[in-house]
């Protein structure tokens, strides 16, 4: 989320990153932080396997945008590849 505003976001301390998103941006982090807690608690591997890939679409779509705003590429195939591969590899 941080690199739609800031390509140096990764040389940020990682326990300081989730204070500098906006409070939108925060929101969405708690709720997902509080889903992790959630499935993990529960033992629900279907639901820890679809919110996995949840995040990971949520990292596509900021990836695509980030990658457009400083002129790179996102590989084309990589959400769907990596969803495939979830759902054929998640254990049950």
């Amino acid at each position: 989320m941080l690199l739609e505003k800031d390509r140096r976001t990764f040389h940020r301390n990682m326990f300081t990153r989730a204070k500098m998103l906006a409070p939108h941006q925060q929101a969405e982090y708690a709720r997902l932080m509080d889903r992790i807690v959630t499935v993990v608690g529960d033992g629900d591997r279907a639901a820890m396997r679809d919110l996995c890939i949840e995040i990971f679409q949520i990292m596509c779509r900021l990836g695509r945008a980030a990658f457009q705003r400083y002129g790179l590429a996102f590989p084309p195939r990589v959400e769907d590849e990596m969803i495939a591969f979830f759902n054929r590899e998640w254990p049950s």
